[in-house]
């Protein structure tokens, strides 16, 4: 398992869990009590700007967005598309030891 264990708020063992690092991906529908765990510090081939890309993104009322491995040097997730309820579940989790720390996350097309 990668990432920052000891950091972490939610405990990706008790959910699904759909991750990404240097991954493409099509439309990802993510349910309700699952997580789209983006490992930022990746690279991903076709476009060395984004960490990962994914079409459409929907989160269903319920899930969760993490983002791990977060640095200054970070890559955001590349998003085709985003769909987000309100109650969406969002965590950071940073290896960097930089504060203030000032990076983007993910991009999206609206």
């Amino acid at each position: 398992r990668r990432g920052s264990a000891t950091a972490r708020r939610t405990s990706i063992d008790t959910i699904v869990v759909q991750s990404t690092c240097g991954d493409s991906f099509a439309d990802l529908s993510i349910a309700s009590g699952a997580a789209l765990l983006a490992y930022v510090n990746c690279t991903l081939a076709s476009n060395t700007a984004y960490s990962s890309s994914a079409g459409a993104v929907t989160f269903a009322s319920g899930s969760y967005l993490i983002f791990d491995e977060v640095t200054s040097s970070a890559r955001p997730l590349y998003m085709g598309g985003l769909s987000i309820p309100t109650d969406l579940r969002l965590e950071v989790i940073s290896t960097d030891a930089t504060l203030p720390l000032s990076v983007t996350l993910a991009e999206y097309v609206s």
